[in-house]
């Protein structure tokens, strides 16, 4: 086993302390040396390293996807569940393109690890979209092209062109996940509604609207004027899109 497979091993280790007793059994070349490991410092330096990772590396771009699994998982045992997926495998740095989180997660969810929770990948999309998916674009990073075919899928639509000032991504959700990417509370029944979002000066613009948002976003990157658009969602909606519109930049 050459010096970086041997890293490698202990790495994985560390992320899955419960893997020594099988390692043990399987006897083999490594054995004697597994042998002299203590289970209990192994389980105490894995617990720890799980912890810190999941507070450096994702609880500050995914808030409110994190505090959504405590609640269904003991931060720990969320920690050393997220660590020790296969997903890991993919981090790349401190998983600067979020593969091992939001991987992780749907996988918790898809084995029913979280009980359920229908609000999760709304969640994970738009908390990726304000963290991962725009600031790397914006600084010409990047992107796991793979994730976000699974994560965003048909969430999500791109508008760029005839009145838009910037390129603008159309998220459309069920839940409140803004107020809970804030830490604020509010009712938990669905109501579809549509985030807007762009980068404007290194910064992630938003406006959260209903659903006739996509069909004013549409018009507005075909160049058609506000009459046009007034006439497909109404004057009163038209009037409310298009000045949250304009205060975000999105067009001019």
């Amino acid at each position: 086993m050459s010096l970086l497979e041997q890293m490698q091993a202990v790495d994985r280790l560390v992320r899955r302390p419960g893997d020594l007793q099988a390692l043990l059994a399987a006897g083999g070349d490594d054995a004697a040396v597994l042998a002299t490991i203590d289970a209990r410092r192994l389980d105490a330096v894995a617990r720890m390293q799980a912890l810190l990772t999941l507070g450096r590396w994702w609880q500050p771009r995914f808030p409110g996807a994190v505090e959504s699994l405590t609640g269904a998982l003991p931060q720990e045992e969320l920690a050393l569940a997220l660590v020790g997926a296969p997903a890991f495998e993919r981090a790349e740095g401190e998983d600067v393109k979020a593969t091992a989180f939001v991987l992780g997660a749907l996988d918790l969810a898809e084995r029913g690890r979280l009980g359920d929770a229908p609000w999760l990948e709304d969640l994970l999309a738009y908390e990726y979209l304000l963290a991962v998916g725009l600031p790397r674009r914006a600084q010409g990073e990047p992107v796991d092209e793979a994730l976000e075919a699974r994560l965003l899928g048909p969430r999500t639509r791109w508008f760029e062109g005839g009145r838009l000032a910037r390129r603008v991504v159309a998220l459309t959700v069920a839940w409140p996940v803004g107020a809970w990417h804030e830490g604020t509370v509010e009712d938990e029944e669905p109501e579809p509604r549509v985030h807007a979002l762009a980068v404007v000066d290194d910064e992630v613009a938003e406006v959260e609207a209903p659903v006739p948002a996509l069909d004013a976003l549409t018009l507005l990157a075909a160049g058609r004027d506000d009459k046009a658009i007034a006439d497909k969602v109404g004057k009163k909606n038209a009037s409310r899109l298009l000045g949250w519109l304009r205060d975000a930049e999105m067009i001019g």
